[in-house]
């Protein structure tokens, strides 16, 4: 047993070393390395801050050439990462003759809000309430929509979005949708 576990441990440390010297430039030079993440996911559009490039020996290489592995997703201006769209791209950076690179993830986030929600509401009365989603600049549909008021003795809302005041006081309406959410206060006055 001893010696299928001594056998077992050298062969795992060979690995390990020949793993290792296979990540380690021979020729001495510095060796590309990410200071961050492989992999940033982003929830919008516009400036991207990635992981920096640096040198092994901690310095910043200069001159190194960056592109990207498809159009749609991520452009650059310059030095700088700019997200514009959905999906998942490789930014690569390339310096002498070696080449790194990371992926950007971009899912735009989901946002919700309430298109003319009166802030009063007479009691007795009743109004249909509205709420529009967009991911990113884009209108999306809205889908199934979960309504929640804070009192229902105050104001009821219907599966519909329609709102009816029944008694005098303030209410807090949350709308559900896609798995974004938008809140708006109501009073309900005589």
């Amino acid at each position: 047993m001893e010696r299928r576990r001594r056998r077992l441990l050298t062969l795992v440390s060979t690995s390990l070393v020949l793993a290792l010297s296979a990540c380690v430039r021979t020729d001495g030079a510095p060796e590309l390395v990410l200071d961050g993440p492989a992999r940033v996911r982003v929830d919008r559009l516009g400036p991207i801050e990635g992981p920096r490039i640096l040198l092994d020996n901690g310095s910043e290489p200069h001159g190194v050439i960056w592109s990207l592995s498809e159009d749609g997703v991520a452009r650059l201006d310059g030095a700088q990462l700019v997200a514009v769209g959905s999906g998942e791209v490789q930014v690569v950076g390339e310096w002498e003759d070696q080449r790194i690179e990371w992926t950007l993830v971009v899912e735009l986030a989901t946002l919700l809000s309430f298109v003319d929600a009166p802030a009063r509401i007479p009691m007795g009365s009743a109004v249909d309430l509205i709420v529009e989603a967009h991911r990113g600049d884009e209108p999306i549909p809205v889908g199934a929509v979960q309504w929640i008021t804070s009192d229902p003795r105050v104001l009821r809302v219907l599966s519909s979005g329609r709102a009816e005041g029944r008694t005098p006081g303030t209410v807090y309406v949350t709308a559900r949708a896609r798995g974004a959410q938008a809140m708006v206060e109501i009073e309900v006055v005589e």
